[in-house]
């Protein structure tokens, strides 16, 4: 029986990050570019930001904090931060 790749692409991935971070921050996932056609550099961004959004949220889950408890306020914060990092 063949198997099919259900891994999403890189375009995929970006996309989704871009979305859970805007979620996240009340905007939308166009504040990084053109949703369906990120260029290779925002894509970078968006991934690395979203990677270092997801740290923050593994040290505040170990501390035995859930995301929800978070101030929406404090999470723009922080996504913010991250978005910054990622592109320098």
């Amino acid at each position: 029986m063949p198997t099919i790749d259900m891994t999403p692409t890189r375009e995929q991935t970006a996309r989704l990050c871009a979305y859970i971070l805007a979620s996240h921050t009340d905007t939308s996932p166009h504040r990084f570019g053109d949703y369906w056609a990120y260029t290779a550099a925002e894509e970078e961004v968006i991934i690395k930001a979203y990677q270092r959004w997801d740290a923050f949220t593994d040290v505040w889950e170990n501390a035995g904090l859930e995301i929800a408890d978070i101030p929406k306020a404090t999470k723009k914060k922080f996504i913010n931060a991250a978005i910054k990092q990622a592109a320098n």
